[in-house]
């Protein structure tokens, strides 16, 4: 008997959004200063 667990889960959820078209990228590949931008102007959006 095999069990489903929280990785399990994970890859099957990615398959499911790769068959409909969606890519795949670890959050370790982005490049971060596009992120901080990102999160920064959020922060400032939201404080205004």
């Amino acid at each position: 008997m095999s069990s489903f667990n929280e990785h399990a889960l994970e890859m099957a959820i990615m398959e499911l959004f790769e068959q409909q078209g969606y890519s795949y990228v670890n959050g370790e590949t982005i490049h971060k200063e596009q992120r901080t931008k990102y999160w920064q102007y959020m922060l400032k959006e939201r404080n205004n």
